[in-house]
Formats: C-alpha cells, structure tokens, sequence
C-alpha cells in the first residue's frame, strides 16, 4: 500500500539550515573546489615523422583543429588533487548535455521533495 508520512519526516525532507546543508552536500566524497579551461589549437601535418627519414622530413601543416583541456580541483579536507583532461567539440556537446540532464534532475528531485511537505 501506499505509505504515508508521519510529521518528523516530513521535516526531514524539507530544506535543512544552510551549513547542515553544506556538510551533507560535501559528504565523504571530494568535493569540487576549482574548474579551469583553455582552448588549444592542434596542427595536423601532411606526413608523420620517421628516424629514417630525418634527413629527408619535410612536414606541411594541413590543419589545426580545437581541443578543449580541462582541470578540475577537487578537495577532500586533507589535500587537494587534480583530475585534467581534454575533450573534443563533440565530446565538449556530450558532457554539456549529460550535466544539463543531470541539473534538470536534481531541480525534479528538489520539486518532488517539496510536493512531499
């Protein structure tokens, strides 16, 4: 059957005070402290360089493509560590869409828990 709340869980699902807040939200998992990016350009050359052809290597820049590289600073209460990586325009669109998906679930979480009151 269907449960039913009683009072004090009701106010447990409520919005708790903003520091007993903060100290569940970091939870024993590093939390997210800093976020940096660059965009870098890569050239792309007509022909791949080989020992046995140093003599004869003659390179020509055909492209130069965007690449996104990305750190972020994650901190554990102990130390900080660094996680860097680089993406792609296509893989940038890919985690773009996974992290707006995922905010438009944490606002439906946030509307259900207030339509529980």
């Amino acid at each position: 059957g269907a449960a039913t709340l009683s009072s004090s869980n009701q106010q447990v699902l409520g919005h708790p005070p903003a520091k007993q807040r903060s100290n569940y939200e970091q939870g024993c998992f590093p939390g997210l402290r800093s976020f940096t990016s660059t965009v870098e350009h890569r050239a792309i050359f007509d022909v791949t360089y080989s020992r046995r052809d140093k003599e004869t290597y003659d390179p020509r820049c055909t492209h130069v493509i965007p690449v996104a590289s990305i750190r972020l600073r994650f901190d554990d209460d102990r130390n900080e560590k660094d996680v860097a990586f680089q993406v792609t325009p296509a893989h940038l669109d890919w985690l773009i869409d996974h992290l707006s998906a995922l905010q438009k679930q944490i606002a439906e979480a946030e509307r259900y828990i207030g339509r529980m009151k």
